[in-house]
């Protein structure tokens, strides 16, 4: 965020940009996390809620990671889906070290119950 070409550019693009520090970039991103953890806390009304898993690497940065989202059906008949975890998840990607994550997660947000 402080990088004087990123700046630059924003600058050229929104001329109302002003420059923030990388710990103000760095507290709004753990604000705005907090607030989506609490709204998944509306998991626990929900009755039966599908899993979708996806194992990613970062390429260049040799970073692996799991992805797990959480998809369920409202009282409207509406579609919902939500980001559930986003966990780093090192080599090796052994099928327990996988399912202790999801296991921890579904702990977390207390719906183990509801697959």
């Amino acid at each position: 965020m402080e990088e004087e070409g990123l700046n630059n550019m924003m600058k050229y693009e929104i001329p109302e940009w002003s420059l923030i520090s990388h710990h103000t970039c760095q507290n709004d991103c753990i604000k705005v996390y907090e607030s989506e953890k609490v709204k998944l806390k509306m998991l626990k009304n929900v009755t039966k809620i599908s899993l979708t898993m996806d194992l990613r690497n970062s390429g260049n940065q040799k970073m692996e990671y799991m992805v797990l989202t959480g998809n369920w059906i409202n009282g409207n008949l509406r579609m919902n889906r939500r980001v559930l975890n986003f966990v780093h998840l090192p080599p090796p990607r052994t099928s327990v070290a996988i399912v202790d994550s999801i296991s921890k997660c579904l702990i977390e947000q207390e719906i183990e119950n509801k697959m």
